[in-house]
């Protein structure tokens, strides 16, 4: 009896953030100190229009270049803070999460040494590994950038929001108002990959797989070597029937004239 194909269950983007907690529960306490330091640094950012704010409406309305001065020196040490910030951020999340890695890929390692040979005999382990690698890089940035960010980008809004409401009621409004996807480009670009990804290859599109099918059956196609002339390899004698008048013209290949 053929073996039925196991039911495919779709879990959701939560559940399978969670499968990573037991890689990230060991360096919890400096990737929380690391989010939090990205805040710190996000927040320093909203301080230099205050200080421009101030600069204005103080020593450049009163006409005092000593308090020019002062202001740039303000903006000076808060960009240096800044950035300081940031660095050490880097530093805290770049050797525990590289350790995250090395954790996943020992626990790949492991699977795929359990498994009997026949799976080996069906899949291409090479292609197979190159791409989990692949994809467990990728978890890492994940954690080290777009998820941490998440949690930036949306405290600074919101930080933002604040500002701008304490100085202007108008000011948080304009910050509220919906905008289109069409108005981001970074929305645009993530709708259009999404649509192409939700069609597949469809009757004009080919995935990569099938151009790198056709690339091997068509080498001449690449550029490594120019395709044969249609009389090279021909004795002389034969150079003046093309295959196709063979017959009408009583020549054949092994004939010399």
């Amino acid at each position: 009896m053929p073996e039925k194909p196991a039911e495919r269950t779709d879990r959701s983007a939560v559940r399978s953030l969670l499968r990573l907690w037991p890689y990230v529960r060991p360096v919890r306490v400096r990737l929380f100190t690391a989010a939090f330091v990205a805040i710190l640094a996000s927040c320093l950012s909203l301080v230099i229009p205050l200080v421009l704010k101030w600069m204005v409406d103080g020593p450049v309305a009163d006409r005092d270049p000593g308090g020019v001065w002062l202001g740039a020196l303000y903006l000076l040490l808060l960009g240096i803070a800044e950035a300081l910030l940031f660095g050490f951020r880097r530093w805290l999340v770049a050797r525990p999460l590289a350790g995250v890695e090395a954790s996943m890929r020992a626990d790949l390692y492991r699977h795929l040494q359990r498994l009997p040979v026949a799976f080996h005999d069906r899949w291409a382990s090479g292609q197979l590994l190159s791409r989990g690698t692949t994809d467990l890089m990728l978890l890492r940035m994940f954690l080290a950038f777009p998820l941490t960010f998440l949690v930036v980008n949306a405290t600074t809004i919101l930080v933002g929001f604040v500002l701008l409401f304490a100085q202007d009621w108008t000011l948080g409004l304009v910050l509220l108002a919906p905008r289109r996807a069409a108005d981001d480009p970074v929305l645009a670009v993530r709708d259009e990959v999404l649509g192409r990804r939700a069609a597949g290859p469809g009757p004009g599109r080919r995935s990569d797989d099938g151009r790198r099918g056709e690339r091997a059956r068509h080498p001449y196609r690449q550029g490594l070597r120019p395709p044969p002339q249609p009389g090279a390899g021909v004795p002389g004698a034969l150079r003046s029937c093309a295959p196709r008048s063979w017959a009408r013209r009583g020549c054949s290949p092994g004939s010399g004239g």
